[in-house]
């Protein structure tokens, strides 16, 4: 019944539909029927929306995803009204209609299903089977499509199968045959080499007088398994055969009341852990194993399902093994085996694979006095005994591959469960056996275990105890079984008390006289078997500082050569002691790392491993500021390293930006640190100079290391540097509060510059730079829109005070909120009004060069392109007159390649230094060397495209794959690489890739400030020639926006009128937009919209305006030296038949 009272009944073995007290439902779209049956499969269950998401539309999510999914939801809640309810969690949405089972007919199938296996009589079996065969009405999910449809469809086949084969089997033991061959004929047809299928038919036409038929049909299978498997038939359709010849009467029906001998089907599993919670992506791992593309049935000479569990002592294998067995058990209708091989254990060494094949015969019905003495014999006989079953074998706690391989199965109708600490290769690589490495739980899981086994109300009365709990036992699952076994056993103690002891006793508090119950037993017996060198690692890899370690690292603290130091990484990663991750880099878990630390070994040992892992540190500091701050690095004098020391290689800038990336958070973990400034010396200026470094470079390369600045002002004597930390830091706690969504940290950083005056001895320069961030901090051009923000007062104020440099400042930012805006005439007002205030003052050289760049800008996005030649000279006219510091080459390039002056914008892009520069502010972050090499390396790179110079590309290409595209100006600076890397992709003969290079050009939150309408055109043509017709008319959305908020149409419009001539397939708009380009003066897109026109035209048999435009654009591609693009005009000028 639903919600309401009302019968609701919803069909998925078949067409997806849905009745309300028998009348039927509207269920919408496709799509919305997906939805419906996504959350139907787990009714009374909630599904995570993520995996609604990934049901619904695979890989193919809409952008807004989830919003598009609640609407669903919501027209579903409507067309039920009521009578069924989808309540909404956190995580996500569960399907309320009770009970499930009867409701949703493929969770009746199945629960008629389960029953018929439970029961003990076969003429029950067949009335529920056939019951549950009954709700099918076609094939399952009828008008759906996708990945998960498809995947459900064909795991709800197999289980239809193998429900029809247990009828049969079911019929034929209560006495049936003949009235069964024609449809077991149809079957076998259907399933030739299916054994199962070809015995009950074989038994079928034996019990309907045709013994003759039955043994035609065993020779023509036995010829089928031969010429296309190479094998024959399996031991038990054998016996049948020698059955059917022999006439044996024990084949045909027996008289009413006759005895039949039991069948044994062993059910050995363990209780299934009754606080079990999480899991879900292991379980689904563990489910794909029931999905085979095979009948089950059907699985001669196929390989047996084998998944591997691993992970560290205490992790939660065998619960989750065990959960998920009981919950699946009624997929193994001949039993279930299980055998604890004792690999890691308190009290006894590894169980031989004799001793438990004993034991799984003993329990497959063999006589112990018929059990052979040899492991090989043994293994042989348990192989035929399990030959063709649907059977689970759960060998839990191995010691390694060599105690399993005698324990696995022959045959694909078992499912094999082994769970070790250890990695097993051997059954990876020789059995092809799916390894799912556990981790600890995640916090959600963490607080539900906790919930599960204290209860939801002494939970939540302590709140912030539950949580330090979850934190200080790091999540594993031991962990928090022990304590929570502990605050069960004295529920009158605050868990706040239980956090305290934990947090004061750390591992000791787990411990218990029950090794199984004690995390430092259980932990040690995963050392056994390690040699003297391999503990004395793992015991170093404790004690070492920071978070992670690299192989050079640990290579320097174990004082052992690389390859050697490999090896006993690798040993400890085979015994889940440690953990691998991308980049060769390794970690413990907390807890594993404090029994680590626990481990004795002397004191000398421990020292010497520090002194030579902080060396390593130091001197790989300082080789890479030798690159990334070569002046600094000059200034920090260092002694030797200790013998054993192998100090990372840097022999460039790209190694050294990579290191201290992977590297950045042990630089900013304060063991590290400390040990690196002990070892350098407290008197030493080194440190000193080594602090600022660092925390220059790790801010440069995007990290917020407030900390660390902190740490290094406290400590600076030098005026100039105490300065530059200062401003640092603004930087960092207005970057950090920018990235995280806040608004209080600009205050804060307006806080740290102003608390304190710049010191009287340092060049006005400080001064200059502190008052341009100040002024920055106080504006807040992302906000534009929000009322309080009055960019009109700050002018205002700026006015009042009397101070050209504020005043200049306040219409800067007038125009930058304009140009956000697209309003480009507004903003050259503004920035003209800022020039006319700076024009004549000396001591603001560097801000009217800042304000004649901005109006380049501008006139540019006006098409105002002599104009914008003219402020381009006063511009390098004034770099020239104060020796400004700072050059126009980057924009000059930007500009000559629109205009088609490309050996001009080479030129520029090749006097352009790319070294970083003195810190300063621009927009959202510290200016640094990423946008500028970005547009540096991009500009050339795409010339070079254009150009077919495919060595200088790739050059370009490498170089810039240097910068990251993380922050704002670098987001906003990389559009012309997106381009580059697009063409490179094409002229790969890729354009999915290219169309994937272009993505964020179509997100109009990935840079405020980027033109990204002079690259829509592309996106339209790549989409369109690959059939994205979504991505094409995603593309044309953007440019019309674009085009919107232009307030004077100029490129926006141009770029819009050619993208809808290609989404149209109309010449009319692109010639439209070649008129504005020829107008304005802009020949590389002037030659582009050409060749898309003629195109267009060629494709409407207008031949002769299609020659006229091919060759035009030809003779424009001809003047810009751009090869490639001639070759592709040309090439299409053939493929419409011009010549």
């Amino acid at each position: 019944m639903g919600e309401a009272g009302m019968s609701v009944e919803i069909a998925l073995l078949g067409e997806v539909t849905a009745d309300v007290e028998g009348r039927p439902v509207d269920l919408g779209p496709a799509r919305q029927r997906c939805v419906l049956a996504a959350l139907a499969v787990d009714a009374g269950r909630l599904v995570p929306a993520e995996r609604l998401i990934e049901r619904v539309w695979g890989t193919d999510t809409p952008r807004r995803g989830r919003a598009t999914l609640h609407s669903y939801i919501s027209r579903l809640r409507g067309a039920f009204a009521g009578a069924m309810t989808i309540v909404h969690r956190s995580s996500g949405y569960m399907l309320v209609v009770d009970p499930a089972e009867q409701a949703v007919d493929v969770l009746r199938f199945r629960d008629l299903r389960d029953q018929a296996r439970d029961t003990d009589g076969d003429t029950r079996r067949v009335a529920l089977l056939t019951e549950a065969l009954a709700l099918w009405c076609g094939e399952p999910l009828t008008g759906l499509s996708g990945q998960w449809v498809e995947s459900e469809r064909d795991r709800w086949q197999h289980e239809r199968w193998a429900a029809e084969h247990d009828l049969v089997d079911a019929r034929l033991r209560i006495g049936h045959g003949e009235e069964l061959v024609a449809q077991l004929s149809a079957r076998a047809a259907q399933h030739p080499l299916n054994e199962r299928v070809a015995g009950q038919y074989m038994l079928a036409l034996h019990r309907a007088g045709r013994p003759a038929d039955a043994l035609d049909h065993y020779q023509h299978l036995r010829k089928h398994l031969v010429e296309e498997l190479g094998t024959d038939p399996g031991s038990a359709l054998r016996n049948l055969h020698r059955q059917i010849l022999a006439a044996d009467p024990s084949l045909m029906p027996r008289p009413s009341g006759t005895a039949v001998e039991p069948v044994v089907v062993p059910r050995h599993l363990p209780a299934a852990p009754a606080s079990f919670v999480g899991r879900r992506d292991e379980l689904d791992r563990l489910d794909a194993t029931l999905r085979p593309g095979f009948d089950p049935a059907d699985a001669t000479g196929a390989a047996v399902l084998i998944s591997a569990l691993g992970g560290a002592g205490g992790i939660g294998k065998t619960w989750l093994v065990l959960h998920w067995a009981h919950h699946n058990a009624h997929q193994f209708p001949d039993g279930q085996l299980f055998v604890d091989l004792r690999g890691f254990s308190p009290d006894s060494s590894p169980l031989t694979p004799s001793t438990a094949l004993r034991g799984f015969l003993t329990a497959l019905g063999v006589d112990p006095g018929h059990i052979p003495a040899d492991l090989d014999a043994q293994a042989a006989l348990y192989r035929s005994k399990v030959a063709g079953k649907r059977m689970l074998i759960v060998l839990d706690n191995a010691a390694d591959s060599s105690q399993v391989e005698p324990l696995l199965p022959g045959t694909a109708s078992c499912t094999v469960l082994v769970t070790s600490r250890k990695k097993l290769a051997t059954l990876i690589t020789r059995y092809g056996a799916r390894q799912i490495q556990l981790g600890i739980l995640t916090r959600h899981e963490a607080h539900a275990l906790l919930t599960k086994r204290l209860g939801p109300a002494r939970v939540d009365a302590e709140p912030e105890a539950a949580d330090t709990l979850i934190r200080l036992c790091g999540h594993y699952p031991l962990a928090l079984a022990i304590m929570t076994r502990q605050a069960h056993t004295r529920p009158a103690v605050p868990l706040a008390e239980f956090a305290a002891e934990l947090r004061d006793l750390g591992l000791d508090a787990l411990n218990s006289d029950d090794p199984t119950a004690s995390l430092p037993a259980v932990l040690s017996w995963s050392l056994r078997g390690l040699t003297a060198e391999q503990r004395t690692v793992f015991a170093l890899l404790g004690v070492a500082p920071g978070t992670d370690i690299s192989l050079q690292a640990a290579a320097s603290l174990t004082g052992l050569s690389p390859e050697n130091t490999r090896e006993a990484l690798s040993v400890l990663e085979d015994a889940s002691l440690l953990d691998r991750h991308a980049h060769g880099r390794y970690s413990m878990h907390d807890l594993i790392r404090d029994y680590a630390t626990a481990q004795r070994f002397g004191d000398d040992t421990r020292e010497a491993a520090l002194r030579r892992v902080t060396d390593f540190y130091a001197h790989t500091i300082h080789a890479g500021l030798q690159f990334l701050a070569p002046a600094r690095a000059q200034q920090i004098r260092l002694e030797p390293p200790l013998p054993a020391t192998q100090p990372h290689p840097i022999p460039d800038a790209a190694t050294a930006m990579a290191w201290f990336n992977a590297e950045h958070h042990n630089l900013l973990a304060d063991d590290l640190l400390q040990r690196v400034l002990a070892a350098i010396g407290p008197r030493s200026s080194s440190g000193e100079v080594l602090l600022v470094a660092l925390v220059s470079v790790l801010f440069r390369l995007t990290h917020d290391p407030e900390a660390l600045t902190r740490q290094a002002l406290a400590a600076s004597s030098d005026p100039a540097r105490s300065e530059e930390l200062r401003q640092l830091l603004a930087a960092i706690i207005y970057r950090g509060g920018y990235r995280g969504g806040r608004i209080d940290t600009r205050q804060k950083a307006i806080h740290t510059l102003t608390e304190s005056t710049v010191d009287e001895s340092l060049p006005d320069v400080w001064r200059l730079r502190r008052k341009s961030m100040l002024a920055f901090l106080r504006r807040n051009v992302t906000e534009f829109d929000k009322p309080e923000v009055d960019i009109e007062a700050e002018y205002a104020e700026a006015v009042r005070k009397g101070d050209d440099y504020l005043v200049g400042h306040a219409l800067q930012t007038q125009w930058l909120v304009a140009t956000l805006r697209r309003d480009h005439e507004a903003a050259l007002r503004h920035i003209d009004a800022a020039v006319a205030i700076v024009r004549d003052k000396p001591d603001l050289a560097g801000m009217h060069f800042d304000l004649l760049d901005n109006r380049l800008f501008t006139l540019q996005n006006l098409d105002r392109l002599t104009d914008a030649d003219e402020t381009l000279r006063s511009a390098t006219k004034l770099i020239s007159e104060h020796q400004l510091p700072a050059g126009a080459n980057v924009s000059a390039a930007v500009h000559y390649y629109w205009t088609g002056q490309w050996a001009d914008a080479l030129r520029e892009l090749q006097a352009t230094s790319t070294e970083l520069r003195p810190a300063m502010i621009t927009y959202t972050d510290l200016m640094d060397s990423g946008p500028t090499g970005l547009l540096v390396h991009g500009v050339s790179a795409l010339i070079a495209a254009r150009r077919a110079d495919h060595t200088t590309l790739a050059a370009k290409l490498d170089a810039a794959a240097n910068y990251s595209m993380i922050t704002k100006p670098e987001r906003e600076n990389c559009d012309f690489l997106l381009a580059a890397r697009a063409t490179a992709a094409i002229q790969r003969g890729d354009p999915a890739a290219a169309l994937a290079h272009l993505a964020p050009v179509l997100d109009p939150t990935y840079a405020e400030m980027m033109l990204r309408h002079q690259w829509l055109p592309d996106v339209v043509r790549l989409a369109l020639e690959i059939g994205d017709a979504e991505r094409a008319e995603q593309a044309l959305a953007v440019a019309e926006m674009e085009a919107a908020r232009e307030q004077v149409p100029a490129r926006a419009y141009a770029a819009l009128h050619r993208c809808t001539a290609l989404a149209a397939g109309d010449p009319e708009p692109a010639l439209v937009a070649v008129s504005h380009y020829r107008s304005v003066g802009r020949p590389v897109e002037l030659a582009s919209a050409l060749d898309e026109a003629a195109s267009l035209l060629a494709a409407r048999d207008l031949l002769e305006d299609a020659t006229t435009a091919y060759r035009e654009a030809i003779r424009m591609f001809a003047s810009l030296g751009a090869d490639w693009d001639m070759a592709r005009v040309t090439s299409r000028m053939r493929q419409s038949g011009i010549r």
